[in-house]
């Protein structure tokens, strides 16, 4: 993307039923392979190129269950998330609001690169596979330690969240395990 002159030249696009691995493509995202679909209104904004380049998207997400999806690879969460993908790669999420019969996600975005969480789930993987399309230190923390995405029980998350790296990522708040077996 290239600029002709000083101005910032802005796209406007409203999208039905994308699937989220075609946008992952567009959006250099390797990560994000579910076959869940999205609707979006989108803004692109850029000026000189990819070092100034702003994404900002409100999607409605489909949730689609495992059995659902040709290859498993699906999330059942259903639900709004407004984000922004910078040039650099970076993606900061505003807002979520997601559930599906297992979960409960709320994030609200903050200042810098952390955000806040309220989660409830007896299903471990719905919400952290989801986090783990976004987020490469998410997805590397999971393969390093994927029997955390074993864990039974009833879970709730109320706090706060910065993730630099996957050696790197810090949650300071309350969790709470009921019925929780390792």
């Amino acid at each position: 993307l290239r600029g002709t002159d000083d101005a910032w030249n802005r796209v406007a696009i409203t999208s039905k039923g994308v699937s989220l691995i075609d946008a992952g493509r567009v959006l250099d995202l390797p990560l994000m392979n579910f076959e869940n679909a999205a609707d979006a209104e989108t803004a692109i904004t850029w000026q000189k190129g990819d070092q100034d380049l702003r994404v900002d998207c409100d999607a409605r997400l489909h949730g689609l269950a495992q059995s659902a999806s040709k290859s498993g690879n699906s999330t059942p969460l259903d639900g709004n998330v407004r984000f922004t993908y910078f040039g650099t790669g970076d993606v900061h999420i505003e807002s979520a609001i997601l559930s599906s019969p297992n979960s409960s996600v709320q994030v609200f975005g903050q200042q810098g690169d952390s955000f806040h969480i309220q989660m409830s789930t007896n299903r471990v993987i719905e919400p952290f596979g989801l986090m783990a399309e976004f987020s490469p230190p998410v997805a590397d923390l999971i393969a390093k330690k994927s029997e955390l995405l074993a864990v039974a029980g009833d879970f709730r998350f109320n706090g706060n969240v910065r993730i630099n790296s996957s050696s790197d990522v810090e949650y300071r708040g309350d969790i709470a395990i009921k019925n929780g077996r390792w």
